[in-house]
């Protein structure tokens, strides 16, 4: 979890570096803000949850173009009104448990312009990130003895995958103020199928498992010059 911390970090530093020197780039250069951002986090089961988050894109020239994003759920793990209903079996039992998640993300994407990026133009591209979901579970009803309940209780869990995949999408022209980027995504999480829970009945649950394969879609506003 440290490492996933400090690359997060570093990559946010590059983010805000390269905002900060347009001139070292041939084309345009452009800050944007996502709203929002939806993104499959989980195997199975509900998906709840938009994202919000900064970015910055740079015009190589008037095909490439590069670009990092990093996106957040607003909410927090105490914020029990997102439930997420979930059934877990244990072993002849039935648990039925309220799962709130929250989930950062950086990711680095490039692009390639079917036409001049000057304009409005649509694109296809490759993206490579770095994902944490963290899970928090709180009990709502158990249909085993009551003297056992602190074997199912409210359990947290943080886990990091590595989705990697292809983009497309449509965006405006940065070097003229005002742009728009709308896009979807589709990949494989590197680490994906696993919860990140130590239960073990909770490890075999379909419904906490971060998801293999991932998709997400979304839209961005931003100023570039």
């Amino acid at each position: 979890m440290g490492r996933t911390i400090a690359l997060m970090r570093a990559l946010i530093i590059t983010l805000l570096l390269m905002a900060a020197a347009p001139g070292a780039f041939a084309q345009g250069t452009g800050v944007r803000i996502i709203v929002p951002e939806y993104t499959k986090r989980f195997q199975k089961g509900p998906n709840k949850g938009f994202q919000f988050g900064i970015g910055v894109d740079h015009d190589l020239n008037d095909r490439l173009s590069v670009g990092l994003d990093l996106v957040m759920d607003l909410g927090s793990l105490d914020n029990l009104d997102r439930y997420d209903h979930l059934s877990v079996p244990y072993g002849a039992s039935t648990v039925e448990y309220g799962r709130v998640s929250k989930m950062v993300a950086v990711t680095y994407r490039s692009a390639y312009a079917l036409s001049d990026n000057e304009n409005g133009h649509f694109y296809l591209g490759s993206f490579l990130g770095v994902r944490t979901v963290q899970q928090r579970v709180v009990l709502d009803y158990w249909s085993g003895s009551s003297g056992s309940a602190s074997s199912v209780n409210n359990a947290q869990a943080s886990r990091t995958v590595v989705p990697v995949g292809v983009r497309l999408g449509v965006r405006s022209g940065l070097d003229g103020g005002l742009y728009e980027d709308l896009y979807a995504q589709v990949g494989y999480c590197l680490g994906g199928g696993k919860s990140g829970f130590t239960q073990s009945y909770l490890q075999q649950a379909d419904g906490l498992a971060l998801a293999k394969f991932t998709f997400s879609f979304g839209l961005a506003f931003g100023f570039g010059w």
